[in-house]
């Protein structure tokens, strides 16, 4: 998998949906549905993806706040759910998309592909392993991701 989602949500009818679509997006997902072990999550490791479900109130807001203001998870794409676009408060701007429930995994996934953020976001997840291949072959890191190393055999006309 080429990213971490860190996704909060008290709600599975919520949860269920994004973990399918970022999943199916081979972007390994953490769900936390309560908002300490969100937190605690938030302050331990870094994420490329964070998500939240804006019914959670104040606590949503809380964990986006959180999340730019931590150096670890400063540059993660941020996306909500809410229950229409048109609702959203002003303070909500720290989130670069805004998915509107009900939530279908096949529209979160071409909401996500069509948002400009997500798509360079993803070109940086997917250089950090081409990075740490260099390293590997220089001995200083682990080897590149199965996913990213039969892709490139794909593409090199000399492995085949």
């Amino acid at each position: 998998m080429l990213a971490r989602c860190l996704l909060f949500s008290s709600r599975q009818e919520t949860a269920n949906p994004l973990i399918q679509a970022l999943e199916e997006m081979e972007v390994s997902v953490q769900s936390c549905p309560e908002i300490f072990g969100a937190i605690r999550e938030l302050t331990s490791r870094g994420y490329e993806v964070i998500a939240t479900d804006l019914d959670d109130g104040a606590e949503a807001e809380f964990l986006m706040k959180t999340a730019r203001e931590l150096r670890l998870n400063r540059n993660a794409f941020i996306f909500v759910a809410a229950q229409e676009r048109g609702q959203v408060p002003p303070q909500h701007t720290r989130a670069d998309l805004v998915l509107a429930k009900p939530l279908i995994p096949e529209q979160v996934k071409y909401s996500l592909l069509m948002c400009d953020r997500f798509i360079a976001s993803m070109r940086d997840w997917i250089a950090k392993p081409e990075l740490a291949t260099r390293k590997a072959a220089s001995g200083m890191a682990p080897a590149v991701s199965p996913l990213i190393a039969s892709q490139r055999s794909r593409n090199n006309p000399l492995s085949h």
